[in-house]
């Protein structure tokens, strides 16, 4: 197979296989945990500034966000597209094998 080289970062891939998106701009230390928290909640496909601001007024916290997500619970006022798309993303398999 042949490898090939991404222009703009310079890491590899096969060709003909997926490789992992380049990853977005870390969350600051210097903020605060919740903001933090809304970053990384702000990552999930279909979760713009709107639907975090839903999503933060009906939980309390990440925990409490992902877990209804992972569990399918309708208690957060998405559409039930977005809601599929983050429970995939929740529960994707993302184990490596260890060489």
């Amino acid at each position: 197979m042949n490898k090939l080289t991404c222009p703009s970062c310079g890491s590899h891939k096969v060709e003909d296989r997926r490789s992992f998106v380049a990853p977005r701009k870390t969350a600051d230390r210097d903020k605060p945990p919740e903001e933090q928290a809304a970053y990384v909640a702000a990552g999930f496909p279909g979760v713009g500034a709107k639907t975090l601001d839903i999503i933060r007024g009906e939980t309390d916290s990440l925990y409490e966000f992902i877990h209804k997500a992972a569990n399918f619970t309708n208690a957060i006022s998405l559409t039930e597209k977005k809601q599929q798309k983050i429970a995939e993303v929740l529960l994707a398999n993302w184990r490596k094998k260890v060489e």
